[in-house]
């Protein structure tokens, strides 16, 4: 019951009390009936409304349960940039729904020898590993702002500048620094599975292009995939075919875009397929803060160091770590 509804029922008491010892052709007893005759009729009223009151507020959390749920299931399979379009509506739907030429900076991945990974363990141990590594570059892919195309096997494809874009520079900028950043969680990752005991040794080769694509909708009448078409998404995928594990190799194009905020070095012309000429080719060595020297990243067999001096909260206990891991690698025997 409501504050006023309350107040209501109390003030018909009292009025009932005073009833009780008046006279029935009493002025003032014609007047109190009068009022409680108005007050319940009001307190039925402020009743239903607070009835109907009710109902909205349970249909509307309702409603906004189903939404919520809609759109986790939607976001499971449409790349969350789009999601966030829809969601959003306006003139940008329309767009999402229209084939269109767009500027893009593509990504592609596979797994280095996965099918040998795959025949040494069981179906059940891959599906979780699988399920571990892609949920990991996913979550990175959203936190660049890239849109997931699809999952191709072990492979992941990627693109940067639609339905959203930061501008091609900026675009192609984020899409290395995901791919750097994929690498990275990548070593926390083998360290996990093995603690796991799974034997998986997991290297991941990168490739990335740039350029115009066809982007949106393809598809038959009963069935559509969000999707771009053109030479930057095979050129990509043919860079990561070339990729050594480990390794990130761009496209001349990409190269230009991030040049200045990105490490890269030329691994010299190879001739593609679509090109009528060679074109240079580059691999990533380093990303912005490593090129300010806020980052130090040495690897080779058997280990993997990367320290972000940038981001240290505790200088000497990551020291005291080094010194520790050092004595340890010093003692173990061969």
């Amino acid at each position: 019951m409501s504050g006023a509804s309350a107040k209501l029922v109390k003030a018909v008491a009292q009025a009932e009390l005073l009833l009780a010892d008046l006279d029935d052709q009493d002025p003032m007893a014609i007047t109190l009936k009068t009022m409680m005759a108005e007050a319940q009729q009001s307190q039925k009223r402020l009743d239903r409304l607070i009835k109907r009151a009710d109902a909205t507020e349970e249909n509307l959390f309702k409603t906004n349960k189903t939404l919520e749920t809609i759109t986790k299931s939607l976001m499971r399979f449409v790349p969350q940039t789009v999601v966030d379009v829809l969601m959003k509506g306006g003139a940008d739907v329309e767009q999402v729904a229209e084939i269109r030429r767009r500027n893009l900076t593509v990504f592609f991945s596979d797994i280095k020898g996965f099918s040998t990974i795959a025949s040494r363990h069981e179906p059940e141990t891959m599906a979780r590993l699988l399920m571990d590594y892609f949920t990991s570059m996913s979550e990175i892919c959203t936190k660049y702002g890239g849109t997931l195309d699809q999952f191709i096997g072990d492979a992941m494809v990627i693109f940067f500048g639609d339905p959203k874009t930061n501008g091609t520079r900026q675009d192609a900028i984020s899409a290395v620094e995901m791919a750097l950043d994929m690498q990275d969680t990548l070593t926390g990752l083998r360290a996990k599975w093995k603690a796991e005991g799974i034997a998986a040794n997991i290297h991941v080769r990168m490739g990335i292009s740039t350029g115009y694509c066809h982007v949106g909708n393809f598809g038959s009448m009963t069935r559509l995939h969000y999707t771009a078409i053109g030479n930057a998404v095979n050129e990509a995928a043919r860079l990561e075919a070339m990729a050594d594990p480990d390794t990130i190799i761009i496209s001349a194009d990409t190269n230009a875009l991030v040049v200045d905020a990105i490490g890269t070095e030329s691994i010299g012309p190879a001739m593609l397929k679509g090109r009528d000429h060679p074109v240079e080719l580059f691999r990533v060595t380093s990303r912005r803060d490593q090129a300010l020297n806020q980052v130090i990243s040495v690897a080779g067999d058997g280990f993997n160091l990367v320290v972000d001096k940038s981001a240290l909260q505790d200088k000497d206990a990551a020291v005291a770590a080094l010194l520790d891991a050092a004595d340890q690698i010093k003692n173990a025997k061969p």
